[in-house]
């Protein structure tokens, strides 16, 4: 009984530990969290501007609520407590006057408002990937949690009672319209993961970042303007943001705002840039208007670009299902054809042959005669559309058997055709890549057959050290490609060849003008040996 007793302590030892992980990790966060929330409550009171003592952005209330936002609800109490704790323990020391348990109050409805608002109706940390969930966060975060905790802070202030509750309103506004969307972005993308992401794309991410911190310090730290003025390099910051928009989405955007903010308060604060020659209460209403009003529209664009990006690519996914789904069918019909309808009319063909060595009628080897023969025609036809639906030559003997049975089923003669393979023999592709050059490639001389009045057409396929090149060129009438659309069916017919390309990695191209003849050139990565 000895070691068995022991086995099983060790092993509920080992269970203990394993179920007491979970809150060791929750209470290193909230940890975490409350270090951060009192270091943005003292980073809040350094902004502030005198003799009024108002701060352009309030952080600590924008922090706790992305991190509500993040977390499961069954575990809000132990942050709100963790952030709280410092200030309430100050307010504690000073006597907890009326006005701080309403500034407690008023952050503490805040925040749960905007928490509740953003996870339910706009999406949690996908808010700022689409157009309803950007309005929604603007609505409830931005707008009516701030003017209703500023109505509750200033309950207890009778003096000066409209310019308080702006500074309080504005400085909240403003937290949540550049600090929580980019902490709820870097969630996001941490939670995603960078795996993938390609290093043009750090090194282009680099560059805004370091251009756009090296124009906000000349703009907003640099000796200040003439007292009532707005120079135009405030406007500087501008094309970057703009990039950073058109590039990087939400994400890109929102941290861009953040540095503009954090750069341009500091100047502000200690006296300089475009926003230090005004009076206090001035100064502080002039930053936050220019940063609000230019933070929304750029946050309403990179959402809508967003939002288009990923109902492109939804539409390229569901397009590239399609034509999957189109060339499996394709095969499994061209299967059907020649394994079943094939073998059946075979031995139908069999059985008639057996009957010329029996007994019958005159006349009767005749229709017997009659009859192979209808069931040879109808073997060739069916093989024939075997090989139209899928060419079994293309996995058997490769893309350039294919290409040459293929070229020598035109007719001589309309047009001539010349077929030129150089270095494509034995190269390594993979069943999509051949399929989709012989498909594109049977498009084409199709097009030609059809269109084209064309007197030759030559067929080149190539390959180098990684990808395989093909092209189809004839000399016959060209076209306008600017009027392409008016025409349903050939634009569907490009399409539909661009994405069987991009659907493997490649990439397809038309040259072509009236009378100059046409060409489609594609481009196919080959598999790794």
């Amino acid at each position: 009984m000895g070691p068995y007793v022991a086995s099983r302590l060790r092993e509920r030892a080992r269970d203990g530990i394993h179920r007491r992980e979970p809150d060791i990790r929750l209470a290193l966060k909230v940890l975490l969290v409350g270090l951060v929330c009192e270091v943005s409550t003292e980073y809040g009171f350094a902004i502030k501007f005198p003799p009024h003592y108002i701060s352009p952005l309030w952080p600590t209330g924008a922090i706790l609520f992305s991190v509500l936002v993040a977390t499961p609800t069954r575990h809000w109490w132990a942050y709100i407590v963790a952030a709280y704790f410092t200030s309430v323990l100050r307010n504690v020391w000073q006597g907890f006057p009326v006005s701080a348990v309403l500034f407690v109050v008023a952050g503490i409805t805040e925040f749960l408002i905007d928490a509740v608002a953003v996870r339910r109706f706009a999406g949690g940390l996908r808010a700022f990937d689409r157009l309803r969930g950007l309005v929604v966060y603007i609505a409830t975060a931005v707008l009516l949690a701030p003017l209703i905790s500023a109505f509750v802070a200033m309950a207890s202030t009778s003096e000066n009672y409209w310019f308080y509750w702006r500074a309080w309103f504005l400085s909240e506004a403003l937290a949540f319209v550049m600090l929580a969307p980019a902490i709820l972005t870097w969630i996001a993308v941490a939670r995603t993961g960078l795996k993938g992401v390609a290093r043009a794309r750090c090194v282009e991410a680099g560059l805004i970042g370091c251009g756009l911190l090296a124009i906000c310090v000349r703009v907003f730290s640099w000796p200040t303007a003439a007292e009532g003025s707005l120079p135009a390099l405030v406007y500087l910051p501008l094309p970057l943001l703009l990039w950073a928009a058109v590039r990087f989405g939400p994400a890109g955007v929102n941290t861009s705002l953040l540095l503009v903010a954090l750069v341009s308060i500091s100047g502000a604060v200690r006296g300089h840039g475009p926003f230090a020659g005004t009076s206090t209460a001035d100064r502080v209403l002039s930053l936050q208007l220019f940063l609000i009003t230019m933070a929304v529209p750029l946050m309403f664009l990179a959402t809508l670009i967003e939002e288009r990006r990923e109902k492109e690519e939804a539409l390229r996914t569901l397009s590239g299902r399609l034509v999957t789904a189109h060339e499996d069918e394709r095969s499994h019909i061209a299967r059907e054809l020649h394994d079943e309808i094939g073998q059946i009319l075979t031995v139908v063909k069999l059985n008639l042959e057996s009957l010329r060595e029996l007994p019958r009628r005159p006349g009767a080897q005749a229709g017997v005669d009659g009859c192979v023969q209808n069931v040879d025609r109808a073997i060739e036809q069916v093989r024939a559309l075997a090989l139209d639906l899928h060419p079994a030559i293309l996995d058997h003997l490769g893309l350039p058997a294919a290409l040459r049975w293929f070229v020598d089923q035109i007719p001589q003669g309309r047009p001539k055709t010349h077929l030129a393979v150089e270095g494509a023999e034995g190269t390594s592709l993979t069943p999509e890549v051949k399929t989709a050059a012989f498909r594109i490639a049977q498009e084409a001389l199709t097009n030609v057959l059809r269109h084209a009045s064309a007197g030759n057409v030559w067929v080149s396929l190539g390959s180098g050290r990684a990808h395989l090149e093909l092209s189809v060129r004839d000399d016959g009438l060209g076209f306008d490609l600017g009027r392409l659309g008016r025409s349903p069916s050939a634009r569907f017919g490009l399409s539909g060849m661009e994405e069987r390309a991009r659907l493997v990695g490649g990439q397809m191209e038309i040259r072509t003008s009236p009378g100059a003849g046409t060409e489609v050139r594609a481009r196919f990565p080959m598999a790794a040996a």
